[in-house]
C-alpha cells in the first residue's frame, strides 16, 4: 500500500514555524524513507505555477500489523469533517486543511505500528 505525507506551505508573506518542517523531516525518516527518496512539488489544479506544499510518496505501509490503536479523538474529529462535509453537499474544500492534518495523523499511526 503507498501512501503519502505532505508539508503544507505557508502562503505568501506568512511563516511557518521551523519545528514543523524539522518534525516533518522526522517523520519522514522515521519511515526509513531514503535519503534519495523525490520530494515533489504539489500545486492546485487551478494554479499549477503556486506551491502549497510538498509530498514524499511512502510504500511502507504494507509491512506492518493490520490492526492499528486510533485515538478516539482523531475518529470523533474525523467524523466530525465528514459530517460537515455530507451537510454541505460533498463539497470538502473549506476542510482540506483539517483533513490533510489527519491524513498525516493516521499515516504515523499506520507507519508506527
Amino acid at each position: 500500500m503507498t501512501s503519502r505525507l505532505e508539508f503544507d506551505l505557508p502562503a505568501a508573506g506568512e511563516a511557518v514555524p521551523f519545528g514543523a518542517l524539522t518534525a516533518f523531516v522526522e517523520h519522514a525518516r522515521h519511515t526509513g524513507i531514503a535519503d534519495d527518496a523525490p520530494v515533489t512539488e504539489v500545486s492546485p489544479d487551478q494554479d499549477p505555477e503556486m506551491l502549497v506544499a510538498l509530498r514524499i510518496e511512502l510504500d511502507r505501509l504494507g509491512e506492518r500489523p493490520a490492526d492499528v490503536r486510533v485515538p478516539r479523538a482523531d475518529i470523533l474529529e474525523l467524523l466530525d469533517v465528514i459530517a460537515e462535509i455530507d451537510e454541505n453537499d460533498g463539497d470538502g474544500r473549506a476542510h482540506l486543511a483539517t483533513l490533510r492534518e489527519l491524513r498525516q495523523r493516521l499515516t504515523h499511526l499506520a507507519i508506527e505500528h
